[in-house]
C-alpha cells in the first residue's frame, strides 16, 4: 500500500511540488516514487518519474543529468507504446539540446514530438511544441521563423481558449521585438501579456512580465525606467517567496547600473545574484552572474577580484559541462593576464572615473571603498605615473576638492574628468 500511495502522490500534487519545493527537494521525492514504481513493475509510472527527475535537474541547470533521465523515459514510452509520453520525452530532450546550444538536434526532436501530438490530436502539447520551436528559432536569430511558430501557437491557444498560454506567447513576441530593437512594440506586447496574467492572479509570471518590460525600457535607453520595472518584478517575486527567480532579476538590475557607469552598485547586485543562484543550486546562472561580476571588477581595475570571480565561474561551468561558457571565461582570463591594449586600458580608466563621479553625486555609501582604492593607486609603483596622477585627482575630488588640479594628467584622462566635473 505504501508503494501505491507513493506512486499516486506526485501525480496528484505535481503542480504544487513545482511551485513550493526547490529542485533538489523534488528530486528526493521523485527518487522514492521512482523506486516504488520499479518495485511494483509499473512501467508507465516509472517513465513519468524519470521525466520528473529530468525536469528537476533541468531546473538546476544540470543538463546532462536531465538528458539522461529524459532518454530513459523515452525508452520506456517506446517500450510500452505510450505515444503521449513518447511525445513528452522527445520534447524534453529537444528543449535540453536547445539549452546546450545544439539547436539543430533540438529542432529534430521537437518536430518529432509535434508530429505525434498532431497525429493523436493533442492540441495542448502541440501548442507547447510550437512555442519551444519558436524559442529555438529566436535563439538562432531566425526571427521570421520564430514569429511564424509563435503565431501558429497563438492561433491554437485562442482556439482552445487557453488564455494563460496566450499571455506567455504574447510575452515571447515582445521578446522578439525587443531583440529587433523595437522597444515600443515590445512594451505593447508585454503589457498585453501582463493584462491577461493579472486576470489569473499568476504572480510568478507577473514578475516575469514586469521584468520583460524592464528589458524593453533598457533597449530604449531609459535605464531608470528599466530599473523601476526590475524592482517591481523583484517586489512581486519576494511577496510570493519564489526566491529561485530572484537571482535573474538582481542580475538584470546589476547590468542596468553597469550601463549607468555605477559599477560599485552593479557589483553589489551581481554578488547578491550569484549568491542566490549558489543557494538554489542553479549552476548555470551562478556561472553567468559570476562572469558579470568579474567584468565589473575589471572595469574598476580590480584585476585580482576579477580573476577570482572568473576562476570561480569556470569551476562552476565545468560542473555542468558548459564548454562554451568555459571557453569564453578562459579567454577573458587570458586577456586579463596579458598586457592590455591601449584601448582597453583607456576604457578601464574611463569606467573608473565615471564610477567615482556617479558614486559621489548619488551619495552612494560605497564611496569609501572607491576612496580606499584611489588611495592605494596613487602610490602604487606598479602603475604608470599617469595612472597614479589620475588616482590622486580622484582621491582629491572624493576628499572634497571640487576643482582638482588636472594639469599633470594626460589629455585623454583630463578630458573624461572635465566631462564629469561639468555635469
Amino acid at each position: 500500500m505504501a508503494d501505491i500511495w507513493l506512486l499516486q502522490f506526485p501525480n496528484r500534487c505535481l503542480r504544487m511540488l513545482d511551485i513550493h519545493l526547490m529542485p533538489r527537494e523534488r528530486i528526493n521525492i521523485f527518487q522514492n516514487t521512482l523506486q516504488a514504481a520499479q518495485r511494483l513493475g509499473n512501467k508507465k509510472s516509472e517513465g513519468s518519474n524519470l521525466g520528473n527527475m529530468g525536469n528537476a535537474y533541468f531546473d538546476l541547470g544540470e543538463l546532462q543529468k536531465a538528458m539522461d533521465y529524459y532518454k530513459q523515459a523515452l525508452e520506456i514510452a517506446l517500450e510500452i507504446g505510450d505515444r503521449k509520453d513518447e511525445s513528452a520525452s522527445l520534447g524534453n530532450i529537444g528543449k535540453t539540446y536547445s539549452e546546450l546550444g545544439i539547436n539543430q538536434e533540438a529542432i529534430k526532436y521537437i518536430e518529432r514530438a509535434l508530429a505525434i501530438d498532431r497525429e493523436i490530436g493533442n492540441p495542448r502539447d502541440e501548442l507547447a511544441d510550437l512555442n519551444n520551436l519558436g524559442t529555438i528559432y529566436f535563439n538562432l536569430g531566425n526571427l521570421e521563423k520564430a514569429v511564424e511558430q509563435y503565431n501558429n501557437a497563438l492561433a491554437i491557444s485562442r482556439k482552445i481558449g487557453d488564455k494563460l498560454t496566450e499571455s506567455f506567447l504574447l510575452g515571447n513576441m515582445g521578446n522578439i521585438y525587443n531583440d529587433l530593437g523595437d522597444g515600443y512594440k515590445a512594451i505593447e506586447y508585454h503589457k498585453s501579456s501582463l493584462s491577461i496574467i493579472q486576470q489569473f492572479g499568476d504572480r510568478k509570471h507577473k514578475s516575469l512580465s514586469l521584468g520583460n518590460i524592464g528589458l524593453a525600457y533598457q533597449t530604449l535607453g531609459d535605464i531608470p525606467k528599466a530599473i523601476e520595472f526590475f524592482e517591481k518584478a523583484l517586489t512581486v517575486n519576494r511577496e510570493i517567496g519564489d526566491n529561485s527567480d530572484e537571482g535573474g532579476i538582481l542580475n538584470n538590475i546589476g547590468i542596468a547600473y553597469s550601463t549607468l557607469n555605477n559599477t560599485i552598485k552593479a557589483i553589489e547586485f551581481f554578488e547578491k545574484a550569484s549568491g542566490i543562484a549558489r543557494k538554489f543550486g542553479n549552476r548555470k546562472e551562478e556561472g553567468e552572474f559570476l562572469g558579470n561580476l568579474g567584468r565589473a571588477y575589471k572595469i574598476l581595475g580590480e584585476k585580482e577580484k576579477a580573476k577570482r570571480a572568473w576562476q570561480e565561474a569556470i569551476k562552476v561551468s565545468r560542473t555542468i559541462e558548459a564548454s562554451t561558457d568555459v571557453a569564453t571565461l578562459g579567454k577573458l582570463l587570458t586577456e586579463l593576464d596579458e598586457d592590455q591594449s591601449e584601448e582597453k586600458q583607456d576604457f578601464s580608466h574611463e569606467g573608473f572615473v565615471r564610477t567615482v563621479f556617479q558614486a559621489v553625486r548619488s551619495k552612494d555609501p560605497q564611496v569609501q571603498q572607491l576612496f580606499d582604492i584611489a588611495s592605494k593607486m596613487k602610490s602604487d609603483t606598479n602603475l604608470s605615473m599617469e595612472e597614479q596622477e589620475l588616482a590622486k585627482v580622484l582621491w582629491n575630488f572624493m576628499a572634497g576638492i571640487k576643482k582638482p588640479d588636472l594639469s599633470k594628467l594626460p589629455e585623454e584622462f583630463a578630458k573624461v574628468v572635465k566631462e564629469e566635473l561639468e555635469k
